[in-house]
């Protein structure tokens, strides 16, 4: 029986990029831990606007923009005055905005899993959480570390948003 779960987003991987840095044994590790033992899914359609907000809110919710509430990676909204732009720090609004009938993967695990989250565009509903926009790779997979380390609470789901995957893409 699996003792945990391990959650990798690559933002703006693209499927192509990752299948040839797999085939060319550029990720052997990759390959043996994620791809050799899990799935892969061939065919996805993204939502638009292609940005990450609203793709990464609807892969962890399951559902589109216009239930999930998140339309854009900056928005305004006239009736009533609101203001988004999802690259802030200081303010992780994305997980206020979500709609409240809309459940997040981490929401749905938290009855059975202890989940930490570092990076991750949408983190409602973890127990632990590390979110810095400009964090390089290295230091993300440095984070999710960490915790596997801690003696007590252990998360039993470790999930690490890389952002600077897509500079390879």
């Amino acid at each position: 029986r699996a003792r945990g779960l391990g959650f990798f987003g690559g933002d703006g991987l693209r499927k192509d990029v990752l299948d040839s840095m797999i085939a060319s044994g550029k990720l052997p590790q990759i390959k043996r831990h994620l791809v050799d033992r899990g799935f892969t899914v061939d065919r996805l359609v993204s939502p638009f606007p292609t940005v990450t907000p609203p793709c990464s809110a609807t892969m962890l919710t399951g559902v589109l923009p216009d239930r999930h509430l998140i339309p854009a990676l900056a928005w305004y909204d006239r009736r009533t005055g609101t203001a988004r732009l999802y690259t802030s720090v200081k303010e992780r609004a994305i997980n206020t905005d979500l709609g409240p009938a809309v459940a997040t993967i981490w929401e749905l695990l938290k009855p059975a899993f202890r989940v930490a989250t570092v990076g991750m565009p949408v983190e409602r509903g973890a127990d632990f959480r590390w979110f810095h926009v400009f964090w390089p790779d290295p230091i993300i997979t440095k984070l999710g570390l960490g915790y596997l380390g801690r003696r007590s609470p252990t998360p039993t789901v470790l999930a690490l948003w890389y952002l600077d995957v897509d500079t390879s893409s």
